[in-house]
């Protein structure tokens, strides 16, 4: 479950007071958005992805920058696992309008974000790594360029030895470095 306590800690920390949450959690719960106030995760994943787009298009300017500092603090946080991390962005990248709210990740956010990637170990976090680094390509400027820079060795590594259940995720990954730019695959590949 996601607790009102750990979330309420990141609301404050983007400008959000703690009654205005609580009224917010109420009103959401009370409308069926949220399982309950003890548990603040949606029912279904998809009235996730549709209610992000719906109240992100009802917010003033300012409460989306407040959302994109919680989106901030999400991606900084290293106990959330990196899948999850991949979902957040997919569904923010697809909600509402496609594309329209994939600015309010902080592009400082990205290359630590890459870090942590790199820095996956086990196979079900070296999955949601390159599910991660897959999809920054619609959130970072220069991407594949800068992730390759940041993490040659690491990446072919992985391709040459995949973790058991991560190979379609690091082949969607040196998938679409070879689409987006082919000069940058080839440097990755005949680095090996």
């Amino acid at each position: 479950p996601c607790s009102a306590d750990d979330l309420r800690a990141w609301a404050l920390k983007a400008g959000v007071s703690s009654d205005e949450f609580s009224r917010s959690v109420e009103w959401m719960v009370r409308e069926r958005m949220l399982i309950s106030a003890d548990d603040l995760r949606c029912p279904h994943q998809r009235l996730a992805s549709v209610l992000l787009g719906k109240l992100l298009a009802g917010q003033t300017p300012d409460r989306r920058k407040q959302v994109g500092q919680l989106l901030d603090l999400a991606v900084a946080d290293a106990s959330l696992p990196l899948a999850g991390l991949a979902s957040l962005l997919v569904e923010l990248r697809m909600a509402d309008q496609p594309m329209q709210w994939v600015r309010l990740l902080d592009p400082a956010r990205h290359a630590p974000l890459i870090d942590r990637c790199l820095g996956a170990r086990d196979a079900v976090d070296v999955r949601g790594a390159a599910f991660v680094m897959t999809e920054l390509q619609h959130y970072a400027e220069g991407w594949p360029a800068e992730l390759v820079k940041a993490g040659r060795s690491k990446i072919l590594d992985w391709f040459s030895s995949p973790p058991e259940n991560a190979g379609y995720a690091i082949g969607g990954l040196l998938g679409q470095i070879s689409m987006k730019d082919e000069a940058e695959w080839r440097r990755l590949i005949e680095a090996r």
